[in-house]
């Protein structure tokens, strides 16, 4: 055995380069394929860890009136209950530094030291915030800026209050992406700013082995045996507000790492079919010698495992880097806390095994071919290709084909790796073009300009009349509700939008089912049913809300990109609301008025007239919102094309390098015939250019069908709307160039060592 590894390190020494190709090979994939797994086990680890470090509830009881913490019950008394807090919070609006208005989240809390459910952890500035000031939960700076002060409005408060530093809330979605600012205030603060002292969210937790139902109603009896009556009683679901952009991304890593292990392992196989071809005499040579088939076997495949572990070795250190550092970029889209970049030690053992294990195997039928090949194949003299008459007519181009036709399969596994690796370019840039037909779509689709809700329904005509008077060209007044889907066990869902369009209303697009035809009847969206199972088509649902119950039928589910909801008829929203004269929302037509302009137009009009609006938003917005919610799915598919194009210009080079060695005897004759040294390369570039020429139209076919499986991913697994498939017609110009780009660095060396090689090298016996 010792002889054996003493003749594959000879082996290497005596050809630094090929090993060197091997090595770089295996060391990008790993690199590759390594920073995938390592990037999408630290994610699914941290995405759920760092949700429930902030304690979560399991129920939340609102009730009708605030309270105050003396009257209440001791709830930990109540069987299967294991912590409690309270909380209130206060719908508003705060002023960004464009002059504009957004959503304001002002959650009041008694005691921040004592928040054993739903915790907030300081970030920066004083703990607890001191009275009159407010922590800013710090993804909103995006939103509102670093300023000391913020204009925020309430009911009942209009003021520029001072910010006493930043906290993080890590089971909130991240507040640039939602356009939105969530702000905490002590329940001092809040008597002191008019909002009044009382708190009306009791936040529950329950041991693992408690039924929400049960527990429910025994807290509900608690309070009201004590003289708070209850409003509603939620269940939420206990994961991140965005796992299922957290679910997109893992699929797109998973799909690009099986990508990155296919280049990985036809580029090995590409290798030890090179290293056969070069050494076919020197194995019949050991087999006329007495090696044993197993002798051989370890010979021809130390050649390939030894260079493969050190670029594992190589590998490693990248893979950890950028691994890491796009978990962590993911983390910060994803407004985690302080995550752990650390991935498992067993998942990184398991991704170098594989990247090691899977491109050795791929080199075992070439070199499982060599060993059983007989004496006499071995030192047959081999044949380049079969007669090319008529075409090409160019020597050069004539030489270069016959050079390919040589190795069918090698050329095959390069146009392989390159076409996948350009397909991959090509279908980012489509992704791309797709997600933002997406949100050009959303917008499209609005016959309004300016969306607004109010905190309270009110005369729709004083709302129109408002709208109107500030240069809006038309408003239609819309049915709007907050009410939770009652689940068969008794417990209900977090509120959802119960919206009731005006006659005349362009629906989403139906995909499945039909769209209402009474008032009875409800269609929803596919991020609802996504969301929650008890919400599918041709299911009745029981809503509830403040004033009532009412039940509908589910005949439709539409596309569309907004957070979960439903529309139904006009009766099921004033049953909801108790109030069939008064509505909560309307939409406008800007006309002549510029969208954003007419927005904070309308919303000082309104706030004026006495309406408190929580929500007015223009298409601009609208957009940005959405575009903002799909920004980290276009940077990771950048990454990783990026990364697909590197091993495939990899891939290129080591076929020519290898075809390179295999035709030293050839170079050397067209030098000794009076050969320049441009007649030299051009046989090299040409080579290269053919296989290139062939990669992009294969690339081409393959875009298709790739862009469209990326599509579907994220249309089924994370952004529950269906993404059309849009084909840039760009991208093939896009990536010609990278390929050429490409092709120029992967052709240089081995043209380089053609034209450096001597004459006598070249003419010197196997």
């Amino acid at each position: 055995m010792r002889g054996l590894l003493l003749k594959i390190v000879a082996d290497l020494r005596h050809a630094p380069g090929r090993a060197g190709v091997l090595v770089a090979a295996v060391a990008v994939a790993t690199a590759c394929l390594g920073a995938m797994t390592v990037a999408s086990a630290v994610l699914r680890r941290e995405v759920p860890q760092s949700f429930l470090a902030a304690v979560p509830p399991h129920v939340v009881v609102t009730t009708a009136a605030p309270f105050h913490t003396a009257q209440l019950p001791d709830l930990s008394q109540v069987q299967g209950v294991a912590a409690v807090t309270t909380r209130r919070l206060v719908r508003g609006r705060v002023r960004s530094p464009d002059g504009s208005w957004r959503p304001l989240l002002l959650f009041v809390v008694e005691d921040f030291d004592d928040l054993p459910v739903s915790r907030v952890v300081p970030d920066t500035g004083a703990w607890p915030p001191p009275e009159g000031t407010l922590a800013l939960e710090r993804s909103a700076l995006p939103v509102v800026g670093s300023a000391d002060s913020l204009h925020v409005r309430a009911v009942g408060l209009d003021a520029h209050v001072r910010v006493s530093g930043t906290v993080h809330d890590g089971s909130v979605a991240p507040a640039w992406q939602d356009d939105n600012a969530p702000v905490f205030v002590t329940t001092r603060t809040a008597r002191a700013w008019g909002l009044g002292a009382g708190l009306d969210e009791v936040r529950l937790l329950l041991h693992d082995d408690a039924v929400p139902a049960e527990v429910s109603a025994g807290v509900v009896g608690a309070l009201r045996d004590s003289g708070i009556d209850v409003l509603r009683v939620e269940a939420p679901l206990r994961r991140h507000p965005h796992q299922d952009h957290v679910d997109a991304l893992l699929a797109l890593v998973s799909v690009f790492g099986a990508v990155a292990l296919v280049l990985a392992a036809l580029l090995t196989a590409n290798l030890a079919a090179s290293r056969v071809a070069l050494h076919r005499r020197e194995v019949a040579v050991m087999k006329s010698l007495g090696a044993r088939s197993w002798q051989v076997a370890v010979v021809l495949l130390g050649f390939v495992a030894l260079p493969a572990a050190i670029g594992v070795l190589l590998g490693v250190g990248p893979a950890l880097a950028l691994g890491r550092a796009f978990a962590g970029m993911a983390a910060e889209q994803l407004n985690l806390g302080d995550p752990s970049l650390a991935p498992p030690g067993s998942v990184v053992l398991a991704a170098l095994s594989i990247c090691w294990g899977v491109p050795v195997a791929a080199a075992g039928p070439p070199l499982w071919r060599a060993v059983r090949a007989s004496v006499a194949e071995g030192l047959r003299p081999a044949v380049a290709s079969a007669r090319i008459r008529g075409w090409p007519r160019s020597p050069r181009a004539a030489l270069a084909l016959r050079s390919l036709l040589a190795r069918p399969a090698r050329v095959l596994g390069t146009v392989v790796c390159l076409a996948v690796g350009g397909a991959a370019l090509m279908t980012t840039v489509n992704v791309q073009r797709s997600l933002e037909a997406v949100v050009q779509a959303e917008v499209a689709k609005r016959a309004d300009d300016v969306e607004v809700r109010l905190q309270r329904p009110a005369d729709p005509a004083a709302m129109v009349a408002v709208a109107l008077g500030e240069g809006a060209a038309s408003a239609a007044p819309w049915g709007l509700a907050l009410a939770s889907v009652v689940r068969a066990d008794g417990t209900a869902t977090s509120r959802v939008a119960v919206q009731s369009p005006p006659a005349g209303f362009a629906p989403p697009q139906v995909v499945r089912g039909r769209w209402l035809r009474s008032s009875e009847e409800a269609v929803v969206n596919r991020v609802l049913v996504s969301r929650h199972p008890e919400v599918a088509l041709g299911r009745t649902l029981v809503l509830r809300a403040p004033a009532g119950r009412r039940r509908v039928r589910v005949v439709g589910v539409v596309d569309e990109v907004a957070p979960p909801g439903l529309y139904t008829g006009p009766a099921v929203v004033a049953a909801l609301t108790g109030d069939a004269e008064r509505m909560a929302a309307m939409r406008l037509v800007a006309g002549a008025t510029e969208p954003s302009r007419l927005a904070t137009a309308v919303e000082q009009a309104l706030v004026q007239a006495g309406f408190f609006p929580l929500l007015v938003m223009d298409v601009r917005q609208l957009g940005n919102a959405i575009a903002e919610h799909l920004g980290i799915l276009l940077a990771v598919l950048g990454a990783l094309s990026l990364g697909s194009v590197a091993v495939g210009g990899l891939s290129l080079a080591t076929m020519l390098s290898a075809s390179v060695l295999e035709r030293t005897r050839e170079i050397g004759i067209v030098k000794a015939v009076g050969g320049t040294s441009g007649t030299v390369a051009g046989l090299v570039v040409a080579e290269g250019a053919t296989v290139a020429g062939i990669a992009w139209v294969a690339s081409v076919a393959l875009m298709v069908p790739l862009s469209a499986l990326v599509v579907r991913v994220l249309s089924e697994h994370g952004l529950n709307v269906t993404v059309p498939l849009v084909m840039d017609p760009t991208a093939p110009v896009v990536w010609a160039v990278a390929l050429v780009l490409v092709g120029a660095v992967a052709v240089w060396l081995p043209a380089r060592r053609a034209v450096r090689q001597p004459v006598h090298e070249g003419m010197r016996l196997e």
